[in-house]
């Protein structure tokens, strides 16, 4: 991850695109063979910030200025991202689950069975920013009733879960961005809808497929213009680049 990192500074809505680029071959009778090229993948965000504080809009130029403008690259966060990769396959590599925990289903609803004698732990490390306020939310029932625990870095919430789903979610500024569940010993719960974001509240559930930690992003500008609209009111636009590059 970059040393430098965008501040948690979003307003909704904002403007993004996702470009990708398609390989052509022409073969020599004329056939044509298309290729996806995954290293031409380019992410933009338009963000487009109102009634911002003196603070907030120091804050902004400040970090502009630490990365030179375009110059330097930085870690951005998508604001509009499920941060949890591969969040449909808790049987995947993106995930690590203590020894005794068994992971079957999908990829809509899963179960999570712990057959140890000692609490078990499924979860997963988005790679982010420390000091950010993150919420990690999810959907669990069972058929037999039971308490899960639901982590966000160093903090943690229990909850009673019964045959109906019932929504859990713990958020707050963590110090890790390690999140998961913790199941009791010999109890099984079924789950879905797991998400992290980058903010106190939970949103609906979307399917989390790559993450949304951007390392490498720049600036897509030189010169940031901020605004005066009134006492302590200013505002801005901000363009935001990340290109995959393999």
């Amino acid at each position: 991850m970059s040393e430098l990192v965008y501040p948690q500074l979003t307003q909704l809505p904002l403007v993004k695109r996702l470009r990708r680029r398609t390989v052509v071959n022409r073969t020599a009778d004329g056939r044509a063979v298309k290729l996806g090229d995954p290293a031409g993948e380019i992410t933009e965000w338009e963000l487009r910030y109102q009634e911002l504080s003196d603070d907030e809009a120091a804050t902004l130029q400040a970090f502009f200025e630490s990365t030179e403008g375009s110059l330097q690259p930085f870690t951005f966060v998508d604001p509009t991202e499920n941060l949890l990769a591969a969040s449909a396959a808790l049987d995947g590599d993106a995930w690590t689950r203590d020894p005794m925990l068994r992971v079957t289903g999908g990829p809509l609803e899963w179960r999570v069975e712990n057959t140890g004698a000692a609490p078990q732990t499924l979860w997963q490390d988005i790679g982010g920013p420390a000091g950010f306020t993150y919420c990690f939310s999810l959907s669990a029932r069972t058929d037999v009733t039971t308490v899960i625990r639901a982590i966000a870095g160093d903090l943690a919430i229990e909850r009673t879960i019964s045959g109906l789903w019932r929504r859990v979610k713990v958020s707050g500024e963590v110090a890790t961005t390690r999140f998961g569940i913790e199941v009791r010993p010999s109890s099984s719960v079924e789950l879905r809808g797991l998400q992290v974001e980058a903010q106190a509240g939970a949103s609906a559930p979307r399917r989390g497929v790559r993450g949304g930690v951007f390392a490498g992003a720049h600036f897509d500008q030189d010169e940031l213009t901020v605004t005066a609209t009134g006492l302590n009111r200013h505002s801005c636009v901000v363009s935001i680049v990340h290109a995959i590059h393999i």
